[in-house]
């Protein structure tokens, strides 16, 4: 059945079992309004009441400031994406101007003497919501679509919002996005890898690129020209950290050249605390929430890419927990979190 005013439909199998589905499975269907009698539809309107109040109890974990979800939490509502990811992305991407408005108040109190620290716990926070609300609308098949408005920035990228907060579990929900919009969005990445000339930004850029390359087979040998031939302009130009930039350049080419089989760092997945197959609590260590996917890991590349297969390997319930009495070992103290944005935002 086609919903009324959404983009998704409700298959019914012969089991009773309900199973939501996107608007191109769902073409054939029926609209629910047509085949319901009206008395049963007002019965559907006062039930649309309670399931307001339990899709709020669901959504509170990922949506409260301070909370954070265990899979099964996340994975309760995550079974119902097809209804709720175009407003979960729009959410997502609408919280993006609620963390430039606190980010200089935030980069300012982590360099106070003073010591507080409820700004910068304020804007982590929010972070970290963004990404739970990205990773929910990571296997919409429409992304490009959804994320017009941002597109018009010419210094927007999906990842951008992630990678810049310096931390590899957030950069892993970067890398979700970008392979979730996939080759449309490659030459908006190219774009802005040309006019990098910040370390962070040139980052962003490549890390976006090798995603998309690493997830669509297709077109990596497309994005691997892109990447030497930007690698070779990018060595005669100023940029604010050449040692980082030339750093990540080297990362990325390695990583686009490497065949699937020998992209496996074990090294560098030990340092995150994560394990080849997933398993366990997935890419939700304490490791993954304070290191900095910028950082040289164990083979001499920039830590982000030596992990980014896993990163796009795991599901999006993989990002989080096994249960909900792991999740107090993700949580950041006052001076780590002033530590992380230090190191993401550095004082000018």
């Amino acid at each position: 059945m086609k919903l009324p005013n959404a983009t998704a439909g409700i298959e019914i199998q012969p089991s009773g079992r309900l199973r939501p589905v996107r608007m191109y499975d769902a073409a054939n269907g029926e609209d629910m309004d047509a085949l319901l009698p009206a008395d049963l539809m007002r019965q559907v309107q006062l039930l649309t009441v309670k399931s307001r109040d339990h899709a709020a109890e669901l959504l509170a974990p990922m949506i409260t400031p301070g909370a954070y979800p265990s899979r099964s939490e996340f994975q309760s509502v995550f079974r119902w994406s097809a209804l709720v990811e175009g407003l979960s992305y729009a959410l997502g991407a609408g919280l993006l101007a609620s963390l430039d408005q606190l980010r200089e108040p935030a980069r300012v109190e982590a360099y106070d003497d003073l010591y507080s620290s409820k700004v910068v716990q304020r804007y982590y926070e929010i972070s970290h919501i963004m990404a739970h609300l990205t990773l929910m609308s990571s296997d919409a098949t429409a992304m490009p679509e959804m994320a017009a408005p941002g597109a018009c920035q010419e210094e927007w990228t999906p990842s951008l919002g992630f990678t810049r907060e310096r931390t590899v579990w957030l950069a892993a929900a970067g890398a979700k996005s970008a392979a979730a919009f996939g080759p449309a969005m490659i030459e908006s990445y190219v774009r802005a890898l040309g006019a990098s000339r910040h370390a962070i930004r040139i980052f962003d850029a490549l890390f976006g690129l090798a995603a998309i390359a690493l997830r669509h087979e297709d077109v990596r040998e497309r994005v691997l020209r892109a990447v030497i031939s930007h690698a070779e302009i990018s060595a005669r130009q100023l940029v604010d950290d050449v040692a980082a930039a030339a750093l990540a350049y080297r990362s990325a080419i390695d990583i686009l050249k490497c065949p699937p089989r020998d992209r496996q760092v074990t090294a560098a997945l030990a340092r995150v605390g994560w394990k080849g197959d997933n398993e366990g609590d997935g890419l939700a260590s304490p490791e993954a929430f304070r290191l900095d996917p910028m950082e040289v890991g164990p083979d001499g590349k920039m830590l982000g890419f030596s992990v980014l297969p896993s990163m796009l390997s795991a599901s999006p319930g993989q990002h989080y927990p096994r249960s909900k009495s792991r999740v107090f070992r993700l949580k950041l103290s006052e001076k780590e979190l002033s530590r992380i944005m230090r190191r993401a935002w550095p004082s000018s």
